[in-house]
């Protein structure tokens, strides 16, 4: 079974990725937590999210505009 990437606690101010890359986001206990590090695509992104199946999840871009609002 894989491991999952770690996550770590962002505030609301901190969705946006990284200049050209996506971050991908889970709300837990109603905290928001990002998933493992900027990603350099939206595919990869949501991979990160699939970790989180069942989980309230989103991707944000650079400009911190959501990517694909879903839940796992």
């Amino acid at each position: 079974m894989k491991e999952k990437s770690k996550i770590k606690v962002i505030g609301s101010n901190e969705e946006c990725a990284t200049e050209g890359k996506f971050r991908s986001v889970v709300m837990l206990d109603s905290e928001v937590y990002q998933i493992g590090e900027d990603a350099d695509s939206l595919n990869a992104a949501y991979d990160l999210c699939h970790e989180h199946d069942g989980n309230l999840v989103q991707i944000f871009n650079d400009k911190g505009e959501p990517q694909i609002p879903t839940k796992f």
